[in-house]
């Protein structure tokens, strides 16, 4: 019975590591989910600043440009 016993209580500690490793890559697995998915988001948020840049560039330029017409326009307002 002593052996029975051993044995028993050795395969016990043997199913508990295996679960506890088995979890363990289970989380692993989820955080490797997660840091994919993260540096996804890291990526199209990187491509919507550089839109948002060129869009706030080109903004710039037209209000710019609008500037130098409303002046134009005053000029010539304030001539006639």
């Amino acid at each position: 019975m002593g052996l029975t016993n051993a044995v028993d209580q050795t395969d016990k500690e043997a199913e508990y590591y295996r679960n506890m490793v088995v979890d363990q890559a289970n989380e692993i697995e989820l955080l490797r989910n997660n840091v994919n998915e993260l540096q996804g988001n890291l990526q199209k948020s990187y491509i919507r600043i550089d839109e948002l840049i060129e869009e706030n560039k080109n903004l710039k330029i037209n209000l710019n440009i609008q500037d130098h017409w409303d002046s134009m326009d005053r000029s010539w307002q304030e001539e006639h």
